[in-house]
């Protein structure tokens, strides 16, 4: 529909009825108690398209519905309401540019829109889902029998996730999959890096050798020196996975829909599963330095020290 009385130009908004249970956040109202609307009151977004209505709010504007005249042929249907609120336009929940109105009004403009009268509409169109919301989880299966009971085709949202296992078992393996080429690369730059340092140190192993060190005890400094850049490298992780973490869910509460599905502060596996995993990694970046170590490590003072 069409705003012809807006200052700052015409605005096409959609028009759709609220739920109670799913409110618009009210960002500027003309009384406290907004909802339900009365007959021919409209609640616009503070903003559409980068123009700012917060200007409307109070005032009665005319707006044009579409009209159904023969297929091809379409008119216009002008009305007036009045603008009592705007809604955080960040709010999605029905798509861009919604107009909350009164149900009278939408289904007085779905019936136009569909060439039929209100009550031919209603009888023969009305509307092609519905959304129940129940108070508490324990109620849905109760309140799910009963609009079964009413010969309408019903499932809940948990019906509806559990349709959904092979999607959950490919996020799992996926997962899995990362996790253990990860690994892999781990293994493969500790080798790397250890192989490097110990020609880069050759001349010290050398020394290290010809002071009386034996061999496993420079495998083992190396080996050790890899460990705890494993350490530094698994407790870096862990920060950065914390903070980016709590910075997601504090976007995420931030959207009205999102927020009562994320509790928790951090959205991180357990304690037991992250130390499990920093451990595995500190393992084999460890192990993937053992051979480059050994190898380095068994050079004669002689052979290690050619270049000084």
């Amino acid at each position: 529909m069409p705003v012809r009385d807006n200052p700052e130009g015409a605005d096409l908004l959609y028009a759709t009825t609220y739920r109670k249970a799913l409110a618009p956040p009210v960002v500027k109202s003309v009384r406290k108690q907004l909802f339900p609307l009365h007959r021919g009151e409209v609640v616009f977004p503070a903003s559409t398209h980068g123009v700012d209505l917060s200007s409307m709010v109070g005032r009665t504007v005319t707006v044009d519905a579409h009209r159904y005249v023969r297929p091809g042929v379409g008119d216009t249907v002008s009305d007036r309401v009045k603008v009592v609120g705007l809604y955080d336009p960040s709010w999605q929940f029905d798509g861009p540019d919604t107009a909350y109105a009164d149900d009278a009004t939408v289904v007085k403009w779905a019936a136009a829109a569909a060439g039929k009268t209100t009550d031919d509409y209603l009888r023969t169109s009305g509307w092609d889902q519905l959304t129940v919301v129940a108070d508490s989880a324990a109620h849905v299966p109760g309140v799910l029998k009963a609009v079964q009971r009413m010969n309408y085709p019903a499932n809940s949202l948990q019906q509806q996730l559990q349709a959904l296992p092979g999607v959950l078992q490919l996020v799992s393996l996926t997962g899995n999959v990362l996790l253990g080429v990860l690994g892999v690369l781990a293994f493969v730059g500790a080798v790397t890096v250890t192989g490097a340092l110990g020609r880069q140190r050759a001349q010290e192993v050398g020394i290290l050798k010809a002071v009386g060190f034996r061999s496993r005890s420079v495998m083992g400094m190396l080996v050790a020196e890899m460990a705890i850049a494993g350490v530094v490298a698994a407790a870096l992780g862990v920060v950065l996975a914390v903070g980016a973490s709590s910075a997601a869910a504090a976007g995420l509460r931030r959207i009205s829909d999102i927020a009562p599905y994320v509790r928790d502060t951090v959205p991180l596996p357990g304690t037991l599963t992250l130390i499990s995993l920093s451990v595995a990694t500190v393992v084999v970046v460890a192990a993937g330095a053992v051979l480059p170590a050994r190898r380095a490590a068994r050079m004669s003072p002689t052979e290690a020290m050619k270049d000084w």
